[in-house]
């Protein structure tokens, strides 16, 4: 304590009496001086006790202190605070969890994957696939696994593991600009693709007061028809209506 001095006198009626005290007083003062302040480390998975330890203020958490680290399907599992940190207060060390990740392969047989389409997934993930682009070729679906029918909608559900492969399919395809002046319109307009070989209608219809001036095909008048129809396609083409009063 740092020095105690005292000084009296006591003549003990008792000699048996005095020992006594003594001793206690010498007691007493041990016990003080051995008090050290103790913390509870507890172990937690969640809201349950894993286990529970008594460490002196100032003493380091070791590695043996610690329980089997949890597990969860799926799931990394780790310590919040790992071995060797210093203990200062009652203390709780919680199991954490992360989602381990999976990967996804994409076979696009030469087309571009969409920036939107993920390279990696966890168990708590959903998503839905964008389609890919190719030049000259309009994409048909992915295929997975041992899946033969091309599929345009792949929705991934929360709950899916493991790694995943998808595969683009194509059909090679020409292009046709449809384009109208005022007063009439020309359906389906704008940049339209066509699987080669296969046929496209185009309708031509002037707007009331007005009728078909001249149908344009690739530059070339083919007269003033309502419909006309490109067949077999296996090249780009352009289409073009004029109309008048």
């Amino acid at each position: 304590f740092g020095g105690i001095c005292c000084s009296f006198r006591y003549r003990p009626r008792n000699r048996n009496v005095f020992q006594f005290l003594l001793s206690s007083f010498i007691f007493t003062i041990g016990l003080f001086v051995q008090f050290e302040i103790v913390f509870a480390v507890t172990f937690m998975d969640g809201e349950t006790v894993l286990k529970t330890i008594l460490v002196k203020k100032g003493n380091k958490v070791t590695q043996t202190d610690y329980p089997d680290l949890p597990t969860k399907p799926y799931y990394n599992s780790t310590w919040d605070k790992e071995p060797g940190f210093t203990v200062e207060k009652n203390t709780d060390v919680h199991t954490v969890y992360k989602p381990i990740p999976y990967g996804i392969t994409y076979h696009l047989n030469g087309g571009t994957n969409s920036p939107d389409n993920p390279k990696t997934y966890t168990v708590e993930d959903t998503f839905t696939l964008k389609a890919p682009t190719k030049r000259g070729y309009a994409f048909t679906g992915w295929t997975s696994g041992n899946e033969t029918e091309p599929k345009l909608n792949v929705t991934i559900p929360v709950g899916t593991t493991g790694g995943l492969v998808f595969t683009a399919h194509w059909v090679e395809v020409a292009t046709i600009d449809a384009t109208a002046d005022e007063h009439g319109k020309i359906d389906p307009a704008g940049t339209i693709t066509v699987p080669k070989g296969e046929s496209k209608t185009f309708t031509i219809t002037p707007d009331s007061g007005y009728h078909i001036k001249d149908v344009l095909v690739d530059g070339k008048s083919v007269g003033a028809v309502s419909t006309y129809t490109f067949k077999e396609v296996v090249a780009d083409h352009t289409i073009h209506a004029a109309f008048a009063e």
